[in-house]
Order: C-alpha cells, then sequence, then structure tokens
C-alpha cells in the first residue's frame, strides 16, 4: 500500500502545480484587464416586432376525391394545376404492377434530372452549378420544415443529380443516364397491370394531404363567433376511409383565428394585416381582414383572407401564427457602447482601421442590456467600442 501512495505522489504534485500556473495567468489576465479596458463588439442587425400570437384553423374550398381501389399511385403532382379529366391516380390489379408504376416515376424523374443537367452545365459552369446546389439544399431544407413529402422527394432527387453532374465525370453521369434509360425502357416492355384510371372532376389544385376537415368550407366562417370557433379548435378529425386525395379550388383562402380581445381591437374589418405562419412558412404574408366577430371571454374571431400562396399552405389546417402590428430594424449594440453629448445626441465609437471614429446614432429602442439604434453610416459587423481610455474621434487605439 505504501508503494502505491509514493507513486501517485508525483501526480498529485503536478496537478497542483497546474493548478497554481493557471491561477496564476487569470490573475495576470485580470489584472492587464483593468489596466487595459479596450474592448469592440460587432453591431448586429435586430427587429422589433409589435405583434400577437394567435391560434386558429385554415379554410379552403376543397373537395375529397374518394377511391373504392386498395392498390393506387397517385401521378399528379402536390401542388400543381389539374385540368377538368386530367388523370391524378392509377389503380392496379397486383402490388407488384403498382411498385413497377413507382419505380417508372421515379427513374422519369432521374433521367429528366440528369438531362437538365447535362445540357444546362458545360465545364466552365461550375460556379453556377455550385449556385444550384445551394438552392437545392435550401429547397430541401424549406420542404423538410414544412413536412411536405412530395416536394421534399423531389429536391433530393435534384440535389442528388445536381452533386453527381459536379463530382462524377462526363463517362459517369452518361453511363448512369444510360442505365437508368435501358432500365425504364425494360419496365415498359413488361405492360402494365393498371385496372383504372382516377381522373379530376374539375379544375383546381391537386394534393394528397387528406385530414378530415374538407367539408369546412368559407362560408362556414361568414359569422362565426369566438366559441364556436374554440370548440372547431378542439375538435379531432380524421379523413374517410376511402379518401385519397382532394382538390382545392379559387385562389382564395382562408384563416379563421382566435384573437385576444385588446389585439381584436386594434383591427378593423377591411384593413390589410402581415400574420407570420411560423416555422412552416416563414415569409410574412399579407391578409385582408374579411369580418371580426363579438367579444367572448375575453376573445374574438377574426377571420383573414389572402390571394397568394395558396400552394404553399395545402398542407396548413390547424395553425398557430403570430400577428404583426408593425415591426422596426436597426443594429443592436451593448448599453455601455452609447455615448451622450452635451446637447443630448448620441453616438458610437467605432474601430476604423487603427483609430476611433465617432458615429452618430439614433436610439430607437431600450431593451434594457442592449440598445437597438439607426445610424447613417452604422452598418452591421461595425466594430463599436464598448470601452476604452480617453477615447476621442480619431483616437489611435491599436498598435
Amino acid at each position: 500500500m505504501k508503494t502505491v501512495k509514493n507513486a501517485n505522489l508525483p501526480i498529485k504534485l503536478a496537478g497542483l502545480l497546474i493548478f497554481a500556473a493557471v491561477l496564476v495567468y487569470l490573475a495576470v489576465y485580470g489584472v492587464r484587464l483593468l489596466d487595459n479596458p479596450f474592448r469592440t463588439v460587432q453591431a448586429l442587425n435586430t427587429t422589433r416586432r409589435d405583434s400577437a400570437h394567435i391560434r386558429g384553423l385554415v379554410v379552403r374550398q376543397e373537395e375529397t376525391l374518394n377511391s373504392v381501389y386498395n392498390t393506387v399511385y397517385i401521378t399528379a403532382e402536390e401542388g400543381k394545376r389539374v385540368s377538368g379529366g386530367d388523370e391524378v391516380a392509377e389503380a392496379f390489379d397486383t402490388e407488384e404492377g403498382l411498385q413497377r408504376a413507382v419505380r417508372m416515376g421515379e427513374l422519369n424523374q432521374r433521367i429528366s434530372s440528369l438531362e437538365a443537367q447535362q445540357n444546362r452545365y458545360a465545364a466552365e459552369d461550375l460556379q453556377q452549378m455550385e449556385r444550384e446546389i445551394e438552392n437545392a439544399c435550401a429547397l430541401l431544407r424549406s420542404s423538410a420544415l414544412q413536412r411536405s413529402m412530395d416536394t421534399l422527394e423531389e429536391a433530393s432527387l435534384s440535389l442528388q443529380s445536381l452533386t453527381f453532374t459536379a463530382f462524377g465525370d462526363t463517362q459517369e453521369v452518361a453511363a448512369r443516364l444510360q442505365a437508368y434509360q435501358k432500365e425504364l425502357s425494360d419496365l415498359q416492355h413488361r405492360g402494365s397491370d393498371r385496372s383504372a384510371v382516377i381522373n379530376s372532376p374539375r379544375s383546381g389544385l391537386f394534393s394528397s394531404v387528406v385530414d378530415g376537415w374538407e367539408d369546412l368550407s368559407p362560408s362556414a366562417l361568414e359569422e362565426i363567433g369566438a366559441g364556436e370557433l374554440s370548440d372547431l379548435l378542439q375538435e379531432r378529425r380524421e379523413p374517410e376511409k376511402n379518401a385519397l386525395c382532394k382538390l382545392v379550388y379559387g385562389n382564395r383562402w382562408y384563416y379563421a383565428a382566435l384573437v385576444k380581445d385588446e389585439d381584436a381591437q386594434r383591427l378593423r374589418r377591411g384593413q390589410t394585416a402581415s400574420v407570420r405562419f411560423g416555422r412552416y412558412y416563414g415569409q410574412e404574408l399579407s391578409m385582408a381582414v374579411e369580418s371580426i366577430s363579438p367579444e367572448e371571454n375575453g376573445y374574438r374571431a377574426v377571420v383573414f383572407s389572402c390571394s397568394t400562396n395558396l400552394a404553399d399552405v395545402l398542407s396548413m389546417r390547424r395553425q398557430e401564427a403570430e400577428l404583426i402590428f408593425s415591426q422596426e430594424s436597426g443594429l443592436r449594440i451593448p448599453r455601455q457602447a452609447l455615448r451622450v453629448r452635451d446637447d443630448g445626441s448620441t453616438y458610437v465609437y467605432v474601430q476604423t482601421g487603427l483609430r476611433a471614429e465617432a458615429r452618430d446614432v439614433e436610439l430607437l429602442h431600450d431593451f434594457g442590456e442592449y440598445y437597438m439604434v439607426r445610424g447613417q453610416n452604422l452598418r452591421a459587423g461595425d466594430e463599436v467600442i464598448v470601452s476604452g481610455k480617453g477615447l476621442f474621434d480619431g483616437k489611435v487605439v491599436a498598435d
């Protein structure tokens, strides 16, 4: 036992020496910091919103298409407009026939994508291809956030083809394209086992997302109250057993939302409001205020409408949102960085090269630990001086 303790003694001594060295370093660093308090941070873009959180239902003029077939392959594209009589799905007698149709659809997409990339890009167009890859990545991320499975698959295939074309040589791309074409030809020669075709009864936007709310039409919102809307939001529905897909008619869609009374009083029928639907659709949408119900238990039912972006919200139903009354953008700086002259004007020091430069700013909002400011000569990324000894305009602040 004594031998073990003696063997551990050097390790313990080394640990104590390291700990002592760290303490000395921290002490020296603290003294230097006090002696030279010069410090900068970057000015950052920031936005202040005057907004309210709301929740409601997205309502469209919709019709469900049903199917009596057990094995069905949807051929229409999600979010695309179909005409009356257009094919939207195929029914098959066998599971094998369905799988063959699915594979043929996938091969057609891959072939089209590879052919497009081959024709679009020459060897000297790699910079353009890089931008296309970045765009495909952005679409893939957006599709994942919006839970749009069809768009997700399309974006994934596009990204695969782009990266393969960009990083594979010409012979590899040609060989892959030839293999796809041969496989497609072989499948086509086997014939089709489909037993029926399902066509669109009218012209409309196609969607495979069916949730059981398709019978809730915009006319049902004309005199809806807060209590009725609250009940609807708590209701759970399931699609019919044989529901296959749906068609959405017209260009206008609606959002019936529960809004706190004090927030609803800031709205007027006929005005335009800005609404943001969070991570499912980050863009602000301009929506018309169609109606505002009487107050019930501190809430009102407000119906908004929009004639744009219908294809982007086909999968939305029970949805939370942000109702934006106003917003202002500026730059975020630490509270200590703002300085005030005798005449009340405000400014900051910015490190420009080796010198401190005074730049006038307008104080927009006080957020406690930081301010939001705006300045004609202040930009995001500028090094704003938070602290320093004897600062003045033009002072040398770095060696």
